[in-house]
């Protein structure tokens, strides 16, 4: 009778192969190139015992995880339409669990503490310590205190992502605004967007390579 005979899910965690194995036994039956949850298919033909069945296989890379599916049936109708169906059955799962959500170490804990590094400015400024001290946070929220003891609250936090302004600095004459992100849970990168009122130039830009301490 038809349906599936057997079948087996296997996921692949790195660099996964680019070509099925011996390719002139394999047929490509779908694409997934630039096609989101769209892997591609390959199928062949087995002959065992005088009895005829297909082997599918379904492979498709999102970041540095591969998926890939098998499937053997002697239905190859039956086994195209299951395996398509059992793979976005799949990734729809690995979507739901956060198999693909942001970096489990971003959040309040990573951004609570003192951080030191050099910066530069496009002015041809350097500064060979400056500091950003994270003294409160949550999960969406942080406040702290940046480089010439200038205060901030109500910074935004997204993933690793910290977003937070400084207004008023230098006897009111300067505006920061600036982003935090984290490269690894004890490094980032810093950087702002000045305006400056007193003198020139009006705009410029500066960031800082961060350590935790």
């Amino acid at each position: 009778g038809s349906g599936v005979a057997g079948g087996a899910y296997k996921i692949e965690v790195g660099k996964a192969p680019k070509e099925i194995p011996e390719p002139e036994l394999w047929k490509k039956i779908l694409s997934g190139a630039d096609k989101k949850n769209t892997p591609d298919i390959w199928a062949r033909k087995l002959l065992e015992a005088g009895n005829i069945s297909y082997e599918f296989i379904a492979r498709k890379r999102i970041g540095d995880i591969a998926f890939e599916i098998s499937l053997v049936s002697d239905d190859a109708r039956a086994a195209e339409r299951e395996i398509k169906e059992r793979f976005k059955l799949f990734l729809d799962n690995a979507y739901k669990n956060g198999l693909f959500s942001p970096a489990k170490h971003a959040g309040a804990n990573n951004f609570k503490g003192v951080w030191r590094g050099p910066m530069r400015n496009s002015k041809g400024g350097f500064a060979s310590a400056s500091t950003l001290i994270i003294t409160a946070a949550n999960e969406r929220q942080a406040e702290g205190v940046w480089h010439a003891g200038w205060r901030f609250k109500n910074g935004k936090i997204q993933g690793d992502l910290l977003n937070f302004e400084i207004k008023g600095a230098s006897g009111g004459c300067r505006d920061y605004k600036c982003s935090f992100k984290l490269k690894t849970p004890d490094s980032g990168v810093l950087k702002y967007e000045a305006t400056d009122r007193c003198s020139r130039p009006a705009h410029y830009s500066g960031q800082a390579e961060l350590k935790r301490k």
